[in-house]
């Protein structure tokens, strides 16, 4: 029936009304397809009419047209209570979260056989099919990645909505969505969740269901339907990240003082093209470096070569802290951090030895030796360094007392040097001198350096200022006096010798004499050799052509010049007699 207003009297606010007459047979008001024990698969069909079978109406059968299938249900396989059909169902195509379709009543009444047809709802609640947790190994917020059975609202993911069943335990957490990352469809999603307070994350293996609409659950379908209360659960799955760092550490493979591998091992696999880029940073120093260039160890373990960017320093250091981080090419921000452990063996920077003096009874003090190391040293043995000669390369080693560090932070230790071998007259600059690799000489974490090409440095030698005494054989002398005894030589005429108060570096030390004539001119000129530790020069009283000068008395000076611009003069009065 229509309501229709001919003469233009109804009001412009007015709603029309359609009215229609219904059939005197029950009709369907609505059905839907339901699922009764929340396995995702249609189990069940109810419908509901208008009006109850009348006694000259009779239901012969329902037909369910259902994913290209027309199920055809006897009346007597249904239940009828009131206004109500059940119909219990057995689907042909397994699962299905959203069923749709259309179901028809054939019926017998006194005027024929009628149908009433109507399409039926989704009934079916909706469930988690598959969950994975994001890699996180640190205290950031879970991010989980799910698959629905079928499609959900968005605004209902929010909040409360998970229930995480532990394996080892079987307790169970409420999860709380904080935040949708992705949509990757209508029924995937990727997001956020915080633990309920008190929880532990979640961990792969554990397992993950929807709370109940019963329960206090409000995440629904299109359909409004909320989680059955026996709502499947699903093992919760890996998915890759940013991979966690194991640990680091870092390496000084020849042994020349200079860091050149930090190395990194990942928790798990990682694949080389993950990485974009690796950061190592020591003090104020930074170097990023393309993960590219990185040296693959094993499956989780990379090789990071520093030693350029170290080498730039201009610093021998193999101790200190590192930090490492790690940038990842698929997640734009997340970074990895650690800090490397000092896995680098300890060399020689530098060593000075400060020969003994001489004492009044012409014994020689004990010499002492300084070393600087790239890193600290909590122990020494006595022979810890191997030594070579500038000259020939012949190697010898010191036997040696440990005296104490000469200061905070400065890695240098000062020795005394009880004895060398094979015994040598003095060590020389210009020496070589390294650990050891048998003398287990390490650094405070137990890091020992065993390889023998270890670093070569070469040794200084801080002389001590020497006095210088001359004494001379005969005084005057002629040309045939001899020279004799153990403290001036052989030979005739003359011998002036210089005996050192401390010990000194024959190719550090230049000594030359000269001869004046009374009035001032060089009579004779001549440099010193060495001789018994010090120095000898030999004059027979000739002059610089070879011929002996007149009988008189000269004046000797004697001049000694080292490297450090040390200067010694002394001048004696000789007389010559024929």
């Amino acid at each position: 029936m229509v309501v229709s207003d001919p003469a233009g009297n109804i009001k412009p606010d007015s709603v029309k009304v359609i009215a229609m007459v219904l059939p005197t047979y029950p009709v369907i008001v609505s059905a839907i397809m339901l699922d009764t024990n929340a396995d995702i698969i249609p189990d069940m069909f109810s419908i509901t009419l208008n009006d109850t079978f009348q006694t000259d109406q009779r239901l012969d059968s329902i037909i369910i047209s259902y994913n290209g299938n027309d199920y055809v249900v006897p009346a007597a396989d249904v239940l009828l209570n009131g206004t109500v059909i059940t119909i219990p169902f057995r689907t042909l195509s397994g699962t299905d979260g959203s069923p749709t379709g259309q179901v028809a009543l054939c019926l017998t009444t006194e005027t024929g056989s009628p149908r009433s047809t109507n399409t039926f709802t989704d009934g079916v609640s909706p469930a988690i099919i598959a969950a994975d947790v994001l890699e996180n190994e640190g205290a950031d917020p879970d991010v989980l990645f799910i698959t629905f059975s079928e499609p959900v609202v968005t605004g209902t993911i929010f909040g409360r909505q998970l229930l995480r069943i532990k394996q080892s335990t079987g307790d169970t957490a409420a999860l709380t969505v904080t935040q949708v990352l992705a949509r990757v469809n209508d029924s995937t999603f990727t997001v956020q969740i915080v633990p309920s307070e008190g929880q532990v994350k979640v961990t792969v293996g554990d397992r993950l269901r929807l709370i109940p609409g019963s329960a206090g659950g409000t995440l629904s379908d299109l359909s409004e339907n909320r989680a059955h209360d026996l709502n499947r659960s699903v093992e919760i799955g890996f998915r890759p990240g940013a991979a966690s760092i194991a640990g680091s550490w870092y390496l000084d493979v020849n042994a020349d003082g200079i860091i050149d591998q930090v190395r990194v091992k990942f928790k798990r696999a990682v694949e080389q093209s993950e990485i974009d880029t690796i950061s190592v940073r020591r003090n104020t120093n930074r170097f990023r470096i393309p993960f590219s260039s990185c040296t693959r160890l094993t499956d989780s373990i990379y090789i990071i070569h520093v030693g350029d960017a170290m080498a730039g320093l201009k610093t021998l250091t193999t101790g200190g802290v590192m930090y490492v981080t790690v940038e990842y090419q698929a997640f734009s921000g997340v970074l990895r951090n650690s800090t490397a452990v000092d896995s680098a063996a300890p060399v020689i920077v530098s060593a000075t030895l400060l020969p003994g003096s001489f004492t009044q009874t012409g014994e020689r003090e004990k010499d002492f030796l300084s070393v600087t190391f790239s890193e600290g040293i909590p122990h020494f043995g006595l022979s810890p360094f191997l030594l070579s000669t500038k000259k020939d390369g012949t190697r010898y080693s010191f036997t040696l007392e440990f005296l104490g560090e000469t200061g905070p932070g400065v890695h240098s230790y000062r020795f005394t040097v009880l004895s060398t071998f094979p015994a040598l007259p003095f060590a020389s600059a210009g020496d070589t001198i390294w650990i050891d690799p048998s003398a287990d000489v390490g650094d405070s974490g137990g890091v020992v350096q065993s390889n023998p090409l270890n670093r070569r440095a070469l040794l200084q030698v801080e002389w001590p200022k020497a006095e210088w005494n001359l004494r001379i054989s005969s005084n005057p002398f002629t040309r045939n006096t001899p020279i004799t005894g153990q403290t001036f030589g052989s030979g005739v005429g003359i011998a002036i010798v210089l005996t050192p108060t401390a010990p000194f570096d024959e190719a550090r030390v230049r000594a030359k004499i000269t001869i004046y004539d009374a009035v001032g001119n060089v009579v004779k000129q001549s440099d010193f050799t060495p001789f018994n530790n010090g120095f000898r020069a030999v004059w027979r009283g000739e002059n610089r052509k070879g011929r002996y000068v007149g009988v008189g008395t000269y004046l000797a000076v004697v001049r000694i010049d080292d490297d450090n611009n040390r200067q010694f003069i002394q001048t004696r009065k000789i007389g010559f007699m024929r």
